[in-house]
């Protein structure tokens, strides 16, 4: 008979990797995030560079960046609250 604490007993090892499956997208939020507001900042800081026009496009990198990661995080959580209502609710 296996103890509680055995890591190899496959039902708390199915129910990690639902966890982790099911917490995926989340676990990359930050860098898609962090990616986005740098790429759009960056693009903003070529165009200031090459027209002259600092800080004005540099600006608007940095708002359309960081719209997008809102937006992104809005819909997820969206989305998240959605499935969590769907799902069966086990023991209640």
């Amino acid at each position: 008979m296996r103890s509680q604490q055995d890591p190899s007993d496959p039902e708390k090892r199915n129910s990690l990797l639902r966890i982790l499956r099911e917490s995926g997208e989340y676990m990359t939020l930050g860098l898609q995030l962090a990616i986005t507001v740098s790429v759009f900042t960056y693009a903003g800081y070529w165009l200031d560079k090459n027209n002259d026009s600092s800080p004005w496009f540099l600006l608007l990198g940095v708002f359309i960046g960081t719209t997008g990661s809102l937006i992104k995080v809005i819909r997820l959580t969206i989305h998240s609250d959605k499935q969590r209502k769907k799902a069966p609710k086990n023991g209640v």
